[in-house]
């Protein structure tokens, strides 16, 4: 989890009834949404809350070992972002569908 969330954040594990009873900016759907149209990621997937930067942001990590990922959701800056080892992604208001756009890399780039 370290190399994927930063080694100078320190982080506390949360479930995803804790987030989305505190969470309700931007892309807050997305989890619902790879549920519904990813299940196998989801049941993947831990959730993190920053507790000494950006404590606001949601923070879930892919745990596989082949091919781990992490996903942060961010109110401030409107951005659901992505990243694994090798890219980094940000999705925004100029996407047509979110939500899909950011199922679509999950599943196509962060998996293979």
């Amino acid at each position: 989890m370290a190399t994927l969330l930063g080694e100078n954040w320190d982080f506390h594990l949360e479930s995803l009834s804790e987030i989305q009873s505190r969470y309700t900016g931007y892309g807050c759907h997305l989890f619902d949404q790879i549920q519904l149209k990813a299940p196998t990621v989801f049941k993947k997937l831990k959730f993190y809350r920053s507790i000494n930067h950006q404590p606001e942001d949601v923070f879930a990590i892919y745990e596989d070992s082949s091919n781990p990922f992490a996903i942060q959701l961010d109110p401030e800056s409107e951005h659901i972002c992505l990243w694994n080892e090798h890219m980094h992604v940000e999705l925004g208001y100029w996407c047509e569908d979110v939500y899909q756009e950011a199922i679509t890399i999950i599943t196509h780039q962060l998996l293979t």
